[in-house]
């Protein structure tokens, strides 16, 4: 599951992959082989009600295991753009979740997806920051206050999906974790997109290597089942 923005796509084409579309009604989704491994691709929605819908959607049509790819801003500004970071638990500031998981401050990732996730990390020497994701679709509600309370409890960047979904694929039995890219910094001060040069080439080789990573990491799943 990914974002528009990330291009995943255009990467897949490039590499040769083959790829039959479908129509899901919501979004577009493709189906293609890795390794003799049936993988589906869902270009989902942002934000937690939708994307939570859509994933609904793919675990009803049989999708076993699932890995969520996207940028995400950062609330450390030692944390580089484009550095690798991959959840150990989700904060719950959203509302979906609450309709799948009794209230608590944090929703999970599948551990044995993350395992592996960070595996094929290390096997390929590639760093990563591993921490919370701080989950919020309120656009303008990402306070000061809020920021310095949930970097305490231990998060390390912020998006609008992860908690949700985490929950969703926990209520339904499935295995779902997350692997993203640093973004922007959501600072005390104020926003910075980072735009750096080259930025449109960097974009493209950091989804490429997330690619690379979650399919070698479904693909161990699979076989390891």
């Amino acid at each position: 599951m990914t974002f528009e923005y990330m291009k995943i796509k255009d990467a897949l084409d490039s590499l040769g992959y083959q790829t039959e579309e479908i129509d899901l009604s919501f979004r577009k989704a493709y189906i293609f082989k890795y390794k003799g491994t049936s993988i589906c691709l869902c270009l989902i929605d942002i934000g937690a009600p939708m994307a939570g819908a859509e994933l609904e959607i793919l675990l009803a049509l049989g999708v076993e295991y699932i890995i969520l790819m996207g940028g995400v801003g950062v609330l450390n500004p030692n944390i580089a753009r484009w550095t690798i970071i991959v959840p150990n638990k989700a904060i719950r500031d959203e509302g979906t979740s609450y309709h799948y998981e009794k209230p608590a401050p944090y929703a999970f990732p599948s551990s044995r997806l993350s395992s592996l996730i960070k595996e094929v990390l290390r096997k390929r020497g590639l760093r990563f920051v591993e921490g919370a994701v701080w989950t919020t679709d309120a656009f303008y509600r990402e306070t000061s206050a809020k920021r310095r309370a949930f970097m305490q409890g231990g998060a390390v960047c912020v998006d609008m999906e992860a908690s949700a979904l985490f929950s969703i694929a926990r209520f339904r039995g499935k295995d779902l974790a997350a692997v993203f890219y640093a973004g922007d910094y959501v600072g005390e001060d104020g926003w910075d997109l980072r735009i750096e040069e080259d930025h449109e080439q960097k974009s493209r080789r950091v989804s490429e290597v997330l690619l690379e990573v979650s399919l070698k990491s479904l693909h161990k799943v699979r076989i390891e089942k």
